[in-house]
């Protein structure tokens, strides 16, 4: 069971961007604007970009579904992380500018990533 809940989680990160106006702020509000793929959900952005992201957070990749505080046993929802790779760094930099462009390269930047080069 979790040591806080969703509602209080949530009140923190909020007061955190909206009270702190700091850079901290700003890179939170980066990090999480990169945890979703792509809007259009084409992987070969998301492939190089949120997986790498959510690798470098230690995000497990499987998130257990609950159904009113249930654990429905055997369901989980799975999410791509990955180490980044070679081919990923090609890929980045071949990448057109864009919204979702711009929301990766800020949120490598926030976690000290590197856009051009193998983490």
């Amino acid at each position: 069971m979790p040591s806080q809940t969703l509602e209080s989680l949530l009140n923190e990160i909020v007061t955190f961007i909206n009270e702190e106006g700091t850079e901290d702020a700003q890179k939170l509000w980066d990090i999480l604007a990169a945890f979703r793929k792509p809007d259009n959900g084409r992987h070969t952005f998301a492939d190089p970009t949120t997986a790498v992201i959510r690798h470098k957070l230690g995000l497990s990749g499987l998130i257990k579904r609950y159904d009113n505080g249930n654990w429905l046993v055997g369901q989980t929802h799975q999410y791509l992380v990955a180490e980044d790779t070679d081919e990923s760094v090609r890929a980045r930099i071949n990448m057109r500018a864009g919204h979702f462009r711009d929301a990766m390269w800020s949120a490598f930047r926030a976690l000290g990533l590197k856009w051009e080069e193998k983490n």
